[in-house]
């Protein structure tokens, strides 16, 4: 909502920000996505194959959301 209201100050700024718009979305269907793959995977018999992946998405994958939101919200007046 803040994006759209400062667009129509700003026309161009949903071009300047798209890259990072669309990364955080990337980036919270991930989360999502690996949420229902732990949903379905009784904890008990978790493969220890899955461990690895899942420390890399929680340490280097999820905490860009955070940089792109925070780089949006920079460029927003």
């Amino acid at each position: 909502a803040s994006l759209v209201a400062a667009s129509k100050d700003q026309p161009e700024l949903p071009y300047w920000v798209a890259e990072d718009f669309l990364r955080a979305v990337v980036v919270t269907l991930l989360a999502w996505a690996w949420h229902k793959i732990e949903a379905a995977t009784p904890s008990i018999a978790v493969p220890a194959r899955w461990s690895v992946p899942a420390s890399a998405l929680r340490h280097w994958v999820l905490p860009e959301f955070a940089m792109r939101v925070g780089i949006i919200q920079a460029r927003l007046p």
